[in-house]
């Protein structure tokens, strides 16, 4: 009997969704991996909630998923936790609390993992390009013999080198020269974070305060840092923060509203060199996307955003 997938939908039913393996050959999904799957007559991108052996629906109604489309989960368990307790105590139904915790481009289907466009030359085109074709269209002509000697090249380095290449190259493909492929990006190496100007010396109470809390890094604790503003909290902060960096792991700091973000990025960037995302409402879907990335793949050291960045992979 093969596996049953329980994918959660972004749909206001309080129900979870079965379906059979995606085609022979393809990996089968993990928990909170995104999927595309039959929906009626819509395609629609979920998350697989749970594995079962068996299923409440006939075999003959169940159909295959269609892609799988992380080879890794976007939410891990300790986030769907956080989620499925979110939905049960909100009373909202399940799928649109999972993909309510993930930016809009990954709602649509886009990658979890940044991909590069890039253009190869075929076998065909080689012979093309070393026989001087196309001989009636120049541009082509010319993008085809940059390749023979590139062997390929990256959509950022064909606008370097031609500016307007994509219709020569749309013209090569159909022929048969040229093929397009999304590559994914390696990981980047990152070099390790340095503080970049010490702190004012502390107070005796902010000593206090980071002592206790630092106590408390290996394991769960709640802390209630109390004062008038000006008071030196964020200081404080920035103390506990540094101390986690340093010892190679992430931070996420959370600011009750938008308007605060930017004082704060600037006084982070100026104490840390490390990479950071930001996360809150007046972002771009895009940009959206992109710090969500660099969350998710433990690029940025310090996630900082508004409430809704509670949901933030941050490893």
């Amino acid at each position: 009997m093969p596996q049953i997938f329980r994918v959660a939908l972004d749909t206001p039913l309080r129900r979870l969704f079965d379906y059979l393996p995606p085609a022979q050959g393809t990996m089968p999904p993990s928990v909170g991996a995104r999927v595309r799957v039959p929906f009626g007559r819509q395609r629609k991108v979920g998350i697989v909630e749970g594995i079962a052996d068996a299923s409440e629906v006939p075999s003959a109604r169940l159909k295959p998923i269609l892609e799988v489309l992380d080879g890794a989960p976007v939410l891990d368990a300790a986030l769907l936790g956080l989620l499925r307790w979110a939905a049960e105590y909100y009373h909202h139904p399940l799928g649109e609390v999972l993909m309510g915790a993930l930016p809009r481009g990954l709602r649509l289907g886009a990658p979890s993992v940044p991909r590069e466009e890039r253009w190869v030359l075929t076998e065909r085109g080689s012979r093309a390009a070393a026989a001087g074709e196309p001989r009636r269209a120049p541009k082509q002509q010319a993008l085809l013999a940059w390749l023979l000697e590139a062997h390929e090249a990256s959509a950022a380095k064909l606008d370097e080198r031609f500016g307007d290449w994509r219709a020569a190259a749309r013209a090569l493909a159909a022929r048969g020269w040229v093929a397009r492929a999304e590559v994914e990006l390696a990981p980047r190496t990152l070099p390790p974070v340095t503080v970049r100007t010490a702190g004012p010396p502390l107070a005796p109470e902010q000593s206090a305060a980071v002592a206790s809390i630092a106590a408390s890094l290996d394991r769960y604790g709640a802390f209630v840092l109390h004062g008038i503003t000006g008071s030196g909290k964020t200081e404080v902060y920035l103390r506990l923060i540094e101390q986690v960096l340093l010892a190679g792991r992430r931070a996420l700091l959370l600011v009750p509203e938008i308007g605060l973000t930017p004082q704060l990025l600037e006084r982070f960037r100026a104490r840390f060199e490390a990479p950071m995302a930001v996360l809150h409402s007046a972002l771009t879907d895009h940009e959206r996307l992109l710090a969500w990335r660099d969350a998710w793949s433990g690029d940025a050291r310090i996630v900082l955003g508004t409430r809704s960045a509670v949901f933030a992979p941050v490893p």
